[in-house]
């Protein structure tokens, strides 16, 4: 995913990039192109390693400090060993002093010093100068390199020069030459430097050509990691970047989503099952409430209704007592000739405004006296499981 988020950053300036390297160059940028002033190559990764006899520890050391020639880029990796020729020693006058020894590493003409392991890759380490570099390649081939690394001399620019070299069979890289001076170093303090090289990131440069034909200084637009570069690519050849993803799901990165994407897709349908579940659980317990409670209902009513049949009625006459003079339901007098019902408790009602009163409440209302308890209709273990019931059928709600 990084490499896509850098590929999004650098979207408009890879575009533009694409667009003068199309009109330029139908070569492919795996070698340096030089027209119209445009450049492109690789940079190179130089991975140093040795064991270090003094401290006793495994030094490693990697940085960004080459440049691949105009051959085709390609990681490679050996014992570094100096292409020394032209070796002599010379005494010196005072016969106690160390002899002074003279050699070359330009790798230009032999013989050359047979220091190279007999089996096993190895680099040779080459100096810039006296020759062209592709006769120092070609020598380097002749004795079985795995590849060449030449470093500029004392009097370099200090940049990366770009080497244009013949068609080879091994790879070439150019460094700085501090950089060749310390790997020289290296390998004279210690037995064995592996070196590895690994192709870095991808270059272009600008080199603005004016009308009276001068050419200014080489400038480095940007430089791209060679797996982003490679992403762009493959986005610019087709005329959508997200075009036939099922093709290409692996190349722009999203395999490693795969298996997030599965996680929540199967988190999210269990959650969607256990919802499920507890609203059919839920209401199917809601359904069982309401018919528990009908059924309750209507046995309470017919209960209710037997109660009514025992309840003594009376017909007022001019002789009841005056001091029941209205009906505490509906507030109106007595009058005679109108049905009284007289509850257990003895308060007196209208026959029509209390009959349906106790067929829903089965309570005076006036005292709250039970008519079911009263008469024994329904016990109270009974009436006290069915209040439990309602409670808890209620709780559900």
């Amino acid at each position: 995913m990084q490499v896509i988020f850098n590929t999004i950053l650098l979207w408009p300036t890879l575009t533009w990039a694409a667009s003068v390297s199309n009109t330029v160059s139908d070569k492919t940028i795996s070698t340096s192109t030089h027209t119209d002033g445009v450049t492109e190559y690789y940079t190179a990764f130089l991975n140093i390693s040795y064991f270090d006899k003094n401290r006793g520890v495994y030094h490693t050391e990697k940085t960004e400090t080459g440049r691949y020639s105009t051959n085709v880029p390609k990681d490679f990796y050996g014992t570094v060993v100096p292409l020394v020729s032209n070796f002599s020693v010379v005494q010196t006058e005072n016969k106690s002093d160390l002899p002074d020894i003279h050699y070359e590493i330009t790798g230009c003409s032999g013989p050359f010093v047979k220091n190279w392991p007999k089996d096993g890759p190895w680099i040779a380490l080459i100096k810039r100068g006296d020759c062209t570099f592709s006769q120092k390649i070609k020598n380097a081939e002749s004795l079985n390199a795995s590849g060449v690394l030449v470093y500029d001399h004392d009097s370099g620019s200090g940049g990366l020069q770009s080497m244009k070299v013949s068609q080879s069979s091994i790879p070439s890289v150019f460094t700085y030459n501090w950089k060749g001076k310390e790997i020289d170093r290296l390998v004279k303090e210690h037995d064995k430097v592996i070196l590895a090289i690994r192709k870095g990131s991808h270059c272009t440069n600008v080199r603005q050509i004016n009308k009276n034909n001068t050419v200014t200084p080489s400038q480095v637009l940007y430089c791209t990691p060679e797996d982003a570069w490679e992403q762009f690519q493959t986005m610019l050849s087709k005329h959508n970047p997200f075009w036939n993803i099922s093709t290409h799901y692996d190349t722009y990165g999203v395999s490693e989503r795969r298996s997030s994407v599965l996680f929540v897709s199967v988190s999210f349908i269990v959650l969607m099952v256990i919802s499920i579940t507890w609203l059919v659980l839920y209401y199917v317990q809601r359904f069982r409430y309401i018919h528990a409670k009908d059924r309750l209902e209507r046995r309470l009513c017919v209960q209710a209704k037997r109660a009514l049949a025992i309840i003594p009625i009376i017909t007022i006459s001019k002789d009841e007592d005056e001091d029941e003079d209205h009906c505490p339901v509906c507030l109106d007098v007595y009058k005679v000739g109108e049905a009284m019902r007289i509850l257990p408790c003895s308060h007196r009602f209208h026959k029509a405004c209390i009959d349906q009163w106790l067929l829903d409440k089965r309570t005076c209302p006036m005292c709250k006296m039970d008519i079911l308890k009263h008469y024994g209709l329904i016990g109270d273990s009974e009436m006290m499981n069915f209040e439990e019931r309602d409670e808890s059928l209620l709780n559900l709600t």
